[in-house]
């Protein structure tokens, strides 16, 4: 499950902690995504909208957000589900394809985000 970037979350999508991997896929060190949402962490563009990550019309469609939540609540582990992140990139919108896996580890969730090819 680690050869992707990993982010362990909380029920509501607060990284705790990442691999090397996803501090690579971030661009920036565990310490500046510890306590953020994932929306904010990986600059999904719903995020820096004013009511921010998991707030706005959009999130309830967020495949990384209700994979999170569904296998928080339910227990239930996620393989490889398609989700597509739309970031904000230097002005430009750039879309990422990603295969979600998620499977719940005591209080929190281990998230996979592998590159979807």
């Amino acid at each position: 499950m680690f050869d992707a970037p990993v982010l362990l979350v909380d029920g509501d999508a607060n990284v705790l902690a990442a691999n090397t991997l996803a501090t690579v896929a971030a661009k920036k060190p565990v310490a500046l995504m510890k306590e953020k949402l994932c929306g904010d962490v990986l600059e999904c563009i719903n995020a820096c909208l004013p009511e921010g990550c998991g707030k706005t019309a959009n999130c309830p469609d967020c495949v990384i957000r209700s994979s999170v939540i569904e296998t928080y609540t339910s227990g239930k582990e996620i393989t490889r589900r398609s989700a597509m992140l739309i970031r904000n990139e230097n002005g430009t919108k750039v879309k990422e394809n990603f295969l979600v896996s998620t499977r719940k580890d005591g209080d929190a969730v281990l998230l996979r985000l592998e590159p979807e090819k």
